[in-house]
């Protein structure tokens, strides 16, 4: 494309790649794009010399937030977390290179915590301020972390109302450290990982048999439909696109074993697992970014 610029300016794009760890609770940021910084050729009008000047593309940045599962735990030393894998797909569909900063951690994070970073932490507040996408992912710590026990039906329902309260004050944050500048807030939901899981009863209190575990995993699916539902309704409230990963683990009906695309530890996603997910994310575009 060629545009004036005191003169002739032609814009040039580069090819650059990127690689992270997702088992850090550190920033983790690397290029993922394939643009390179803008080079601008001026030809003197008074004289027959040529004067090229380089000017440094601002580019995009892209910020992961959550918790384990974009921290991509127990995934294996070959895995790279969904957040990096959006960020090479945000590159191809925008055409602007793409930096990622993956914030999430693998210390239990819960959605009050998040709150309290993004408010506090200079690394958060820094990072979302120049941050044109953002992913998030938690609440699943605050909503089942502390309920696998008798009781858990209250405890699941006072969990899913306050990850909605936080999840909503985290967004707003987001916005303000924005302002007006357009920002691509994706909200990522989670799949069921419990089909499947052979040692899914004991944590439940619930007896290992075929007719109490088909209780269960009636009770369990509903109980995640009402909370991944909830988690799409603030995000669509508050600006931000929910992005729900039901359909893509668990089939249309969301009654299918995940397993394929899950770790060895049958709760987090493993490589194939990370790569649908920003596929997902990517098929729903980056609006109003780009």
């Amino acid at each position: 494309m060629i545009r004036p610029l005191a003169a002739t300016a032609l814009l040039l794009l580069a090819a650059t790649s990127c690689g992270s760890d997702p088992n850090s609770r550190e920033p983790v940021e690397s290029s993922a794009g394939t643009a390179s910084p803008d080079t601008v050729a001026v030809t003197t009008a008074d004289t027959e010399a040529q004067a090229t000047t380089t000017v440094e593309a601002p580019g995009l940045r892209l910020v992961g937030l959550g918790d384990s599962y974009p921290g991509a735990l127990n995934c294996g030393g070959e895995c790279t977390s969904y957040v990096e894998l959006l960020g090479a797909a945000a590159t191809s569909a925008l055409g602007q290179d793409v930096t990622v900063t993956n914030l999430a951690s693998n210390d239990s994070l819960t959605a009050r915590e998040l709150l309290r970073r993004v408010q506090e932490e200079d690394a958060y507040i820094d990072a979302l301020r120049a941050a044109d996408i953002v992913t998030i992912q938690v609440g699943n710590n605050d909503w089942q972390g502390p309920c696998s026990s008798n009781g858990h039906e209250l405890c699941l329902d006072n969990g899913r109302a306050s990850v909605g309260r936080q999840l909503a004050d985290i967004i707003e944050v987001i916005h303000q450290l924005r302002g007006d500048q357009p920002t691509a807030i994706r909200v990522v939901t989670y799949p069921n990982a419990s089909i499947g899981d052979p040692g899914i009863s004991g944590p439940w209190a619930f007896d290992d048999t075929p007719e109490e575990m088909a209780v269960f995993q009636e009770w369990f699916a509903a109980a995640l439909a009402a909370f991944d539902d909830t988690i799409c309704e603030v995000a669509v409230e508050n600006g931000a696109i929910c992005v729900d990963v039901r359909d893509a683990f668990n089939g249309p009906s969301h009654d299918q074993d995940a397993g394929a695309l899950l770790a060895a530890d049958h709760g987090h996603p493993s490589a194939s697992g990370h790569q649908l997910i920003a596929d997902t994310i990517a098929a729903m575009g980056f609006a109003p970014v780009g």
